[in-house]
């Protein structure tokens, strides 16, 4: 009898990039109605790994070629986040 290999579990199916994380966050209402959009920023080894929350869903931010967008510096990360409208600071670092 063959052994199955068991896939391994995807912690976070869901995947945006930076432009799609804009177009989420922008919306006036969301301010209005508490639904506001936050960002995380999780330390790595090489920086700062950058996801956000949307209500009970959490997106991993990558870039155009599928990978997780991070910084290496907070600076950096506050630097290119303050452009996204209605996107709110949960923690600068879990």
């Amino acid at each position: 009898m063959k052994s199955q290999k068991m896939s391994p579990q995807i912690e976070n199916p869901y995947r945006l990039n930076f432009y799609e994380l804009e177009k989420l966050c922008d919306d006036p209402k969301r301010n209005e109605t508490k639904q506001e959009v936050y960002a995380n920023l999780t330390p790595t080894k090489f920086g700062f790994a950058l996801t956000a929350r949307d209500g009970e869903r959490t997106y991993k931010i990558v870039d155009e070629r599928g990978r997780q967008i991070k910084f290496r510096s907070l600076d950096r990360a506050i630097e290119r986040l303050s452009d996204v409208p209605y996107l709110y600071m949960e923690s600068a670092i879990h």
